[in-house]
């Protein structure tokens, strides 16, 4: 009886059982500014201030909801990551969003987004879900588009 009280107090305290909540824990603050594995369009700013981006790794377990804001348009957003997700060793999946995930995107995604469209990639036990959008501007002004990315280990 002892010993299975010992056992189930170092499962405890080594966290064996426990999912990670981004809201009730402080991941490490941002190293770089997007996992080694997800590539980020050229000249696209991690926006980190509000808490709208996190990012988790401790061994095999990642997680990680990053916003990034830039001056390409939705659908060269689309084309680049379709062309380079693959080389990273991503592949299509069919869109089968969990709400939840959707939620936490929707959350910091901006609600006037135009040409919004989402993309699905899985790799071994990880998934990633992006949103890509446009944000309405004057057609004088340069485009400022959005990308969240989200990736989480089944």
């Amino acid at each position: 009886m002892r010993t299975l009280a010992l056992i189930g107090l170092v499962l405890v305290a080594s966290g064996v059982g426990c999912a990670f909540d981004p809201v009730t824990e402080n991941p490490s603050p941002i190293e770089g500014d997007s996992f080694r594995d997800i590539p980020k369009p050229r000249e696209f700013e991690l926006i980190k201030e509000g808490r709208q981006s996190f990012k988790y790794e401790n061994g095999e377990f990642k997680r990680g909801l990053l916003k990034y804001e830039g001056s390409e348009s939705a659908s060269d957003l689309v084309t680049f990551y379709q062309s380079q997700m693959p080389s990273y060793g991503w592949q299509v999946r069919a869109a089968t969003p969990d709400k939840k995930d959707h939620d936490e995107i929707e959350a910091i995604l901006p609600s006037d987004l135009v040409e919004r469209r989402d993309l699905y990639f899985s790799k071994g036990r990880y998934q990633a879900e992006l949103a890509v959008g446009e944000l309405p501007t004057d057609p004088d002004q340069p485009k400022k588009s959005v990308v969240v990315v989200l990736l989480k280990t089944n």
